[in-house]
């Protein structure tokens, strides 16, 4: 388990380095997704690298307890799969960013059929082809690796100073 834990968090970390954003650090917090034995609904359970069977299995036993108020003795219990969540924490910048300068917008990467009540031909564009200053009105379709962000129609998006993609609601 410990093997699984730091590859997932070191994918993590190499994730955040190749988004290119200024980081103050980084965060892993570790879980377990766990059941009694012949139980099909699992718990997510917090875990830490060095503990050993015990450690997880009394972690299991509060969270079930704390859940559903009790837990169920000395059933055995099992990992079902493990999960790592690398955060990272960006800089805290003081001074305020002036508005970016409108620029045009990138050519989409494709187009397809959306339904929104209707079917719309909708402009597909990827994330990291979005700059400060960019602005799109809906519908589109924004894919990045990690969420896929969806601007029905009416909507305005908008690439603020920070390179956040700002949907505004008209």
């Amino acid at each position: 388990m410990r093997t699984i834990l730091e590859e997932q968090e070191r994918e993590g970390l190499a994730r955040l380095r190749q988004d290119d954003v200024r980081l103050s650090r980084a965060e892993t917090t570790h879980y377990a997704e766990m059941a009694y034995v012949g139980q099909i609904h699992t718990l997510r359970v917090p875990v830490s690298l060095g503990w050993g069977p015990a450690e997880v299995n009394q972690a299991f036993q509060s969270v079930y307890r704390r859940e559903y108020g009790n837990t169920l003795g000395d059933i055995a219990t099992q990992v079902i799969s493990v999960r790592s969540v690398v955060t990272g924490l960006r800089e805290h910048v003081d001074e305020k960013l002036p508005p970016p300068a409108p620029r045009a917008l990138a050519a989409p990467m494709a187009t397809r059929k959306v339904h929104f009540g209707t079917w719309h031909e909708t402009p597909i564009y990827f994330r990291e082809t979005l700059a400060p200053g960019m602005a799109l009105t809906g519908p589109a379709i924004v894919e990045q690796a990690d969420t896929t962000t969806v601007i029905e129609p009416g909507m305005h998006a908008r690439v603020d100073a920070y390179g956040n993609l700002l949907v505004e609601v008209v």
